[in-house]
């Protein structure tokens, strides 16, 4: 009778205590056995926009002088 009490106390406080669960990563995809995170999904659109905005920032970089010969 004093294990079903316990057990029974048990189960009431295993009851009580919420299951919490936390997402620490989030996985996009899998290529060729490489997961890819969201993290690092997002990480390497930073990197190539940072680029794309370079080129946008400074075209006549990509001109090769073909600005300065126009005039």
């Amino acid at each position: 009778m004093k294990k079903s009490i316990v057990a029974a106390c048990l189960a009431a406080l295993a009851a009580t205590i919420p299951l919490r669960a936390e997402i620490i990563e989030q996985v996009l995809v899998k290529v060729n056995g490489e997961i890819i995170t969201k993290t690092e999904f997002e990480s390497r659109q930073v990197a190539v926009g940072g680029q794309d905005l370079e080129v946008r920032a400074f075209p006549q970089a990509d001109l090769g002088g073909e600005i300065a010969d126009d005039e």
